[in-house]
């Protein structure tokens, strides 16, 4: 869905949403078979994820323990 039809506040949520990076490279690799901005921007969105989640996750983790 082109973005440019979507209320200002969900273009915003649209263009820093890592899934929507992702959907974006897996169709251009499809496509036209390579690797873009998207998938760039899709696998920073899930390092930043990963990095956020992981130490709260162990850190419940070893509280339950």
């Amino acid at each position: 869905m082109p973005t440019n039809t979507l209320p200002g506040w969900l273009q915003s949520f649209v263009n820093v949403n890592p899934v929507s990076h992702l959907v974006s490279a897996i169709r251009e690799l499809a496509n036209q078979g390579t690797i873009g901005h998207d998938f760039w921007l899709s696998l920073i969105g899930a390092i930043v994820i990963v990095a956020i989640f992981a130490p709260l996750t162990v850190r419940a983790y070893m509280r339950k323990a």
